[in-house]
């Protein structure tokens, strides 16, 4: 997608959200990105994580976890907010315990 269209989108959508949508589109990761992602880390062989992208990564497959929640299938938004919230809930509440 590209950064014209998310924000032709967004603004069609905001009024009837009430609310001020604000996205970052994360960078594409290249060969050179990669490189000194390795060396940041010297030590470390295999896979290296990219900082912004590993914490975006780790919440998607946390949130993936509860069966509650299917991608692009709720009827709207408010629903699909409210389903995120009792699963980040529930991921809080069990580490806490």
């Amino acid at each position: 997608m590209s950064k014209r269209y998310l924000e032709k989108e967004i603004k069609r959508i905001e009024p009837l959200l009430g609310k001020k949508i604000i996205i970052e589109l994360s960078e594409k990761i290249t060969p050179q990105r990669r490189a000194e992602s390795k060396q940041e880390n010297p030590g470390k062989q295999g896979f290296v994580a990219i900082a912004k992208r590993w914490i975006v990564e780790r919440t998607n497959a946390w949130i993936n976890q509860c069966r509650v929640l299917w991608k692009n299938c709720e009827g709207s938004i408010k629903t699909s907010q409210t389903k995120i919230r009792i699963c980040a809930i529930g991921l809080i509440l069990r580490r806490i315990a």
